[in-house]
């Protein structure tokens, strides 16, 4: 069986990866790096 990989992003920038094998599922989050970038996005989206 293949593994399917999921990328979960807020607003293009990528927060999580998921990768699922069958019944068998796992999540990691990125850097901090990452939700640094969020952060400040969201700051200037509002």
């Amino acid at each position: 069986m293949t593994a399917e990989l999921i990328t979960i992003k807020w607003r293009e920038i990528p927060a999580q990866v998921t990768a699922r094998d069958g019944r068998r599922k796992v999540s990691i989050q990125l850097s901090d790096r990452f939700q640094v970038a969020i952060d400040r996005a969201a700051i200037r989206a509002n």
